[in-house]
This record gives structure tokens, sequence and C-alpha cells, in this order.
């Protein structure tokens, strides 16, 4: 799987860790918020989100949104990473 960059934004300081330590882990560029994603977009440019529900920030064209539902499935979440990124409408 191709590296990707990841915006990870979780609330939940252990969850939050745990999560990156695994993508970084497998090769993915990763910086993390425990709030909406404000300035991380235009500065670290993600190529996905992933968010919780609860957590889900605004969107920007161009951003693939990754939605997290807990317990978090850590071959599911691989394959979605895998994916080709959705076409935002308008590109």
């Amino acid at each position: 799987m191709a590296p990707r960059r990841i915006l990870l934004v979780e609330r939940t300081g252990t969850y939050r860790d745990a999560l990156q330590r695994v993508l970084i882990s497998e090769g993915h560029e990763v910086r993390v918020t425990d709030k909406g994603s404000g300035g991380l977009l235009k500065e670290f440019r993600p190529d996905v989100i992933l968010a919780s529900p609860d957590d889900v920030p605004g969107r920007s064209d161009g951003v693939e949104l990754i939605v997290l539902v807990k317990p978090v499935n850590l071959e599911e979440l691989r394959q979605a990473l895998r994916a080709q990124p959705t076409k935002v409408a308008g590109e």
C-alpha cells in the first residue's frame, strides 16, 4: 500500500495515540488533532481525514474522508486506505 498523508481527528487520547502508532508503523505520515482540523488542512495537506462521526471536520475539496466506527477493524481500515480516493463533484 502506498503511504498516505493522514489527518487523524480523535478526542480520546489513548485511542488516538494507539491508532497513530499503527498507521505510522505501516508507513503513513500522520498528524493528529483532538478537534476540528482548522489550519492543519492547509498546513499539512492530507490525502485522507480519519474521524469519528462526532469529530467530522468541515469538508475540503479533494480530501478523502473516512469515518471511523469504534471499535476500528484494522483490516477494513487498511482496505479503505488502499482504495482509490473518492472524486469530489466538480473536479
